[in-house]
């Protein structure tokens, strides 16, 4: 069951910039590696935000309230997709984002909308 007031939209710099700016290089590396070398460098989080992250996979965005909260990757491969990032900003954890963007990477791989 979806978190009351979130929405997950397609992922804009901005917001996932936003986002980033919250969190740890450790933590945008939890799925991904390479994520968590690039957060670690300079304006590596503007990069991601501007271009990794959209042209390498599909990144959706979790807005609460109107404000980002956390967001998304999903990378499409010959057998299907793979998460490489799934990350919820720590002032708005405990509130089932999470499962919430879980539930929607698992409704837009399954419907091959990536």
């Amino acid at each position: 069951m979806p978190t009351v007031g979130a929405q997950i939209v397609p992922a804009t710099a901005g917001d996932l910039l936003r986002v980033l700016q919250t969190l740890s290089a450790d933590e945008m590396g939890a799925l991904d590696d390479s994520l968590g070398d690039w957060a670690s460098r300079p304006l590596g989080r503007e990069v991601l935000a501007a271009g990794v992250l959209n042209i390498t996979a599909s990144a959706c965005v979790c807005l609460m309230n109107f404000e980002p909260a956390g967001f998304f990757a999903l990378r499409r491969g010959d057998l299907g997709a793979r998460l490489i990032a799934l990350a919820v900003a720590p002032d708005m954890r405990r509130r089932g984002l999470a499962r919430t963007m879980l539930e929607e990477a698992n409704r837009l791989a399954s419907a091959g909308k990536l």
